[in-house]
């Protein structure tokens, strides 16, 4: 599935990588904090809200992906994760899971920046 840019509020498609990037490095800190076992449990099992929450940036992160053809597996996943999370270890696990491949893909993506910032000197 693609989307074409007259769907976007966004004119330039650096503006949605940065978006992206935002949006993931948000979601990174969501998913770090549902890792801690209480605070996990307590906000997903007592309210729910911080897993709507979680749903909905991996939705966002995951349109924005697919806007500028990159990968959407780890969002995809976080999807899932967000949905799981109401079983108590397996949820737990998906979250760290998630936050694995997150804390990887902002990683490559900031030594690739990196790469072209030495190349262009």
């Amino acid at each position: 599935m693609r989307f074409d840019d007259k769907y976007l509020s966004f004119n330039d498609k650096e503006q949605v990588i940065v978006s992206r990037n935002i949006v993931q490095k948000i979601t990174f800190g969501m998913e770090l904090l549902m890792c801690i076992p209480v605070i996990g449990w307590l906000t997903s099992t007592l309210t729910g809200i911080p897993m709507v929450m979680l749903f909905f940036m991996h939705t966002a992160s995951l349109l924005l992906a697919m806007s500028a053809n990159a990968k959407k597996a780890v969002n995809i996943i976080g999807l899932v994760a967000a949905l799981a999370s109401f079983i108590p270890i397996v949820g737990w696990l998906m979250h760290i899971f998630v936050t694995c491949l997150l804390e990887i893909d902002i990683i490559k993506k900031s030594n690739l920046k990196q790469l072209k910032n030495k190349d262009s000197y």
